[in-house]
């Protein structure tokens, strides 16, 4: 079985508010976010940085979105879902993402995706709405990352 690590702009697409995501985008996230939780296939870390990201961006009662109920269901069954260690590292934050050339601009807080990606043999990472991803395939590539992009029409733009 191959395993997710979901990038907090799904959710914020899949609950359709606060987000540039049309409507086509924003139903591509509830179809990930429904499969993913339907397989239990979604990736953590052990610390928590991932939960903790998402409830800065969801509601803990589950409602009113897909995000947010997604959310809730992965803060409840974060026992039986895969969840790895993560390592802080002083420069690339977490010493499982790639000490690459290509990587050294990727946005900070979107690491641990790809670190978690990297943890877990069969994984991807799964975006919808930012630009990084696309904009360091290269580099991405390179270190054997798969980035699922289920938006690719409306990437947010680089700042």
């Amino acid at each position: 079985m191959s395993h997710r690590a979901v990038d907090t702009n799904v959710l914020v697409a899949a609950n359709g508010r606060d987000t540039h995501a049309d409507l086509e985008c924003q139903l591509a996230s509830v179809d990930m976010l429904v499969a993913i939780r339907s397989d239990k296939s979604l990736l953590l870390d052990r610390g928590g940085e991932v939960l903790a990201e998402y409830l800065k961006y969801s509601n803990f009662s589950g409602q009113p979105g897909v995000g947010d109920e997604f959310f809730r269901w992965a803060f409840q069954n974060q026992g039986v879902l895969v969840s790895v260690e993560l390592h802080k590292h002083e420069e690339r934050v977490w010493v499982e993402f790639p000490d690459l050339a290509e990587l050294k601009d990727f946005d900070p807080p979107d690491r641990k995706f790809v670190a978690l990606a990297l943890t877990h043999p069969n994984s991807s990472v799964v975006n919808a709405l930012d630009s990084d991803y696309v904009e360091s395939n290269t580099g991405l590539a390179a270190a054997g990352v798969d980035v699922i992009e289920i938006c690719s029409h409306q990437l947010k733009p680089a700042i």
